[in-house]
Parts: structure tokens; C-alpha cells; sequence
């Protein structure tokens, strides 16, 4: 091989995840190659490793979830509590504020898949009174009082 080129560098990615699965067995966890760059002389891949224990990866949850979960409107322990939306029932695992939209990170009960929501759309569900409506009324009663 005298150069490196974008062919090369898909199929030895292809070749480099193949012989790393071995290790990925052994350890439990995952691993692939990420991004990647290259020159006629050269290829970096970034390689990304994560735990599979799902102990660890909800510990992790639970503290972004105790950091952030008032910055969505829900309380601390609100997280792992459950819903119901058309009959199918939802467990709270989570936010996402890297998401502008869907930052309410759920699984479904029926199938453990992982489901994502507005935080908007649940949190009146929990707190039917948001922060937002309690500003809200207090900003009518003081304009009624000017008028």
C-alpha cells in the first residue's frame, strides 16, 4: 500500500472493529471507531469505548438527571416515576438537554425501548402548577392592580 485514500481508510475501519469485537466480549463493553481523518501517509480514528452495566449508566443518569431536572420543571424525584400516554405506560429515565426539542429521555414499559419527549408535554403531568404559570398569575394580579 503505497497511500491512503477514503476506500482504504472505510475498509480497514470495517477490518479495526472486527478485530477489536473480541475485547468488546471480553470486557463487556462497546467498541467502535469514530470519526476519522486521513492523509496520503496517515489515518486517525477516534475510538470510542462505553460500559455496558447498565448500573453505571443509570448512575450517570440519575446525577445529570438530580443537576438538570429543574432547568425542565420536574423535581428530583421525578426521576424512574411513570405515566400514562394512549394507553401505554412510560418510565422516566433521563433528560437530554443537548436536544432542543426532545429532551425528556423515557422507556416504555411494553418493549424497553427508549422513547424521547417534550419535557413541556409531561411535566404538567406531574406539576400541573410550572414555575412559567405561577409567573404567569402573578404578573396578571399586579397588572390588574395598576390598571
Amino acid at each position: 500500500m503505497k497511500s491512503f485514500d477514503k476506500e482504504i481508510a472505510k475498509k480497514l475501519r470495517t477490518e479495526i472493529e472486527t478485530a477489536l469485537k473480541g475485547l468488546s466480549e471480553k470486557y463487556d463493553i462497546e467498541i467502535r471507531t469514530g470519526s476519522c481523518t486521513y492523509s496520503e501517509t496517515e489515518i486517525k480514528y477516534r475510538l470510542e469505548i462505553k460500559t455496558r452495566d447498565q448500573e453505571v449508566i443509570a448512575m450517570k443518569e440519575k446525577t445529570k438527571w438530580d443537576n438538570y431536572c429543574k432547568m425542565l420543571g420536574f423535581e428530583k424525584t421525578d426521576f424512574g416515576k411513570t405515566f400514562d400516554v394512549k394507553g401505554e405506560t412510560y418510565r422516566i429515565t433521563g433528560c437530554d438537554l443537548g436536544r432542543s426539542k426532545f429532551d425528556l429521555v423515557t422507556i416504555r414499559i411494553s418493549d424497553n425501548k427508549t422513547m424521547l419527549w417534550k419535557s413541556e408535554q409531561i411535566k404538567k403531568k406531574f406539576h400541573p402548577e410550572t414555575t412559567t404559570d405561577k409567573v404567569n398569575s402573578a404578573l396578571n394580579i399586579a397588572l390588574n392592580e395598576v390598571v
